[in-house]
């Protein structure tokens, strides 16, 4: 991190993982929090049998992790103000290092069966014939080159990292551009589509939200890697980046036969503030009356699909029917960015993992477990890297406001505020590259 062209970056002087264990072997019945202590909840006399144990008490302690980094903001005060000398250091980085914010780290390594070698997608491999939904869709040679994942592997500029970008509700295709901007600076062999197909659309069912950032992202890997395209290219590696419900938007996408055969070019999911388990258990209730309001005087499907109102039972929900996709799992990487001061996205369902008031609901608690479980059960067992991040922002860039009071300000501070993403992204920069 210090020999890299962000080491003014102000994460040296105040970001901190908290929490970060070595990377290790985990078993079925080991994989989940690496945090937890103490209270787990009470489980309900429905409770629904977990493939993974784990799985049905994957909470971490809040008041812990809280106390944890005033504590580490404490430690830079008192830093700052016994050593004169380092206070200067530190000034030179940063003007006020107690204002920038604090990241926990939970790190998860998952250790299943041996992973297909990645095959290159190269110009030559191109089927020029439509495939399923009359989109133009790779197809894969047999003895084709294989691109082995090892360190050191040289690559060309003709084999570029693709990232796809995909904004939240009612957002642009502008709103990751930090991130993108990051990226650039990070590894300059990347290929980047911010998505806006859905732009001015986000109010639409997530199915259809899907299907137009799958067809979007085949017509853009179409211009970009065709027999014809100048330069010639090779796919490398595919990586997706969601903001919000522009997740759930990139799992939608997953699961439409177009995207499918990309499976194997999969390599990091970077979601920020993403519903994965929806708005259920949400404990901000100015959220939950905007969203009743929303529903009551315009027609959105997506809002419905969020808030588990668009089928008579939870089971049959659009958002638990696509936990059953197991779209994730054909990730390498997966970063979850959340943060618990985001009145928007519940804490667990940014984290993927059950809440203590799921456990205690005996009428839906049972599905809500389900939905965790077939999210991560799948990861579970391949080879996958799990990291989640919880970012806790500075109170001084909190202001009283109608945002901060209904929760809006920790949502949108992941958009505006680069200094987590420079953290994030050269501490974990294999994801990336």
């Amino acid at each position: 991190l210090l020999s890299s062209p962000l080491a003014s970056s102000p994460v040296l002087s105040s970001l901190s993982q908290m929490e970060e264990p070595q990377p290790r072997a985990l078993s079925a019945s080991q994989f989940g929090e690496v945090d937890r202590t103490g209270q787990t909840g009470t489980s309900t006399s429905n409770s629904y049998t977990s493939l993974d144990p784990h799985l049905q008490n994957c909470q971490y302690n809040p008041e812990r992790q809280v106390a944890k980094v005033a504590l580490r903001r404490q430690q830079i005060k008192t830093m700052l103000s016994q050593n004169s000398l380092f206070r200067l250091q530190e000034r030179s980085l940063v003007t006020r290092p107690l204002s920038q914010p604090v990241i926990c780290l939970y790190r998860n390594v998952c250790i299943g069966g041996e992973d297909a070698k990645l095959q290159r997608l190269s110009s030559d491999d191109w089927n020029p014939e439509p495939g399923v939904g009359g989109e133009v869709w790779p197809r894969y040679i047999a003895n084709s080159e294989v691109l082995a994942d090892e360190p050191g592997l040289p690559t060309s500029r003709d084999s570029p990292h693709v990232f796809v970008f995909v904004h939240g509700f009612l957002g642009n295709s502008l709103d990751l551009r930090l991130v993108r901007d990051h990226l650039f600076i990070l590894n300059s062999n990347i290929l980047c589509l911010l998505s806006s197909t859905n732009q001015d659309r986000t109010y639409d069912d997530l199915r259809d939200q899907g299907k137009r950032l799958a067809k979007e992202v085949v017509d853009q890997l179409n211009i970009w890697f065709s027999p014809t395209a100048t330069p010639r290219r090779t796919l490398r590696r595919l990586s997706f980046v969601g903001h919000s419900i522009g997740n759930l938007i990139i799992r939608a996408a997953l699961a439409e036969p177009a995207l499918q055969p990309f499976n194997p070019y999969f390599h990091t999911f970077l979601s920020i503030s993403g519903p994965h388990l929806g708005s259920l258990y949400s404990q901000n209730p100015w959220f939950a009356s905007g969203i009743w309001f929303l529903k009551a005087f315009r027609r959105s499907p997506c809002l419905h699909q969020l808030t588990f109102t668009d089928a008579p039972k939870l089971e049959g929900c659009f958002l638990f029917q696509l936990t059953l996709k197991k779209s994730l799992s054909h990730f390498k990487q997966i970063l979850l960015v959340a943060s618990p001061q985001d009145g928007y996205v519940p804490l667990h369902s940014s984290r993927i993992t059950n809440c203590i008031a799921a456990e205690r609901d005996g009428k839906r608690g049972a599905s809500f477990g389900f939905m965790v479980q077939n999210l991560m059960a799948p990861i579970i067992s391949k080879n996958r890297t799990i990291v989640r991040a919880d970012v806790h922002f500075p109170h001084s860039k909190m202001p009283t406001s109608f945002n901060s009071f209904v929760g809006r300000t920790a949502h949108l501070e992941f958009l505006e505020t680069d200094t987590y993403l420079r953290f994030l992204l050269w501490t974990h920069r294999e994801m990336f590259m």
